[in-house]
């Protein structure tokens, strides 16, 4: 089983089938594309998307769900091929597909969550 070392989340088993790959990478991180989605029990509701060929590049992510029960977000033609979701409207109450809001931290400023460009697993 292959084993990643990440910053501050510590030793991480997966399997290869637990890799997410992004076809285009992630704004501003283009070239990584290949991510986990890492559950750690002490910082629950948040999860970690940690990037598989650089693990010291991680997003802290929330479902967003937990931020607004009733958002909704709608995939366009080929939009969720990858993910095989077909094209239209969503609601994130729902797990399945797990849509994640990735979670901003600035050391000055309050926390924010991108919901205009969710992650949908």
């Amino acid at each position: 089983m292959p084993t990643l070392a990440c910053p501050d989340l510590g030793q991480i088993d997966f399997l290869e089938a637990d890799i997410l790959n992004f076809a285009e990478g992630v704004p501003a991180f283009e070239a990584l594309r290949r991510f986990l989605l890492v559950r750690k029990e002490e910082f629950e509701p948040f999860m970690f998307l940690v990037s598989v060929d650089l693990p010291a590049i991680r997003f802290i992510c929330i479902p967003v769900r937990l931020l607004d029960p009733e958002y909704r977000f709608e995939l366009g033609p080929d939009e969720g091929v990858a993910a095989g979701l077909q094209e239209g409207v969503y609601p994130a109450s729902s797990d399945d597909p797990l849509v994640l809001a990735i979670v901003t931290l600035p050391d000055s400023a309050p926390a924010t969550a991108n919901l205009a460009s969710p992650v949908v697993v």
